[in-house]
């Protein structure tokens, strides 16, 4: 399994971590850094481990995982067929503050 992070996601993600820093500290942006690791480390052990998001399934099959308490990544995963019978699995990850 493979896990993508888009440039918005990435973008988002280090402006909560610059404001982590500000606000909170070193060990509060070591905590954020450890917790997207294990959020991407389960992604790609068992993508679809974390619960659907409600509001979103109108337009597509989106899940979420919670960060920090306080924040939700926003993902779905993507299948494509390469070629004969082959099927490649991605996830796309967003980051939506609550």
């Amino acid at each position: 399994m493979v896990v993508r992070q888009d440039e918005v996601f990435m973008q988002e993600f280090q402006k909560c971590l610059v404001f982590a820093l500000e606000e909170f500290g070193k060990k509060t942006v070591g905590r954020w850094q450890e917790q997207i690791s294990r959020i991407m480390h389960r992604l790609k052990m068992m993508p679809e481990s974390y619960p659907f998001v409600p509001e979103l399934q109108k337009w597509r099959k989106y899940r979420g995982a919670i960060i920090m308490k306080n924040f939700k990544i926003i993902y779905f995963i993507m299948k494509r067929k390469i070629s004969s019978g082959w099927w490649i699995s991605g996830i796309c990850a967003k980051i939506l503050v609550s």
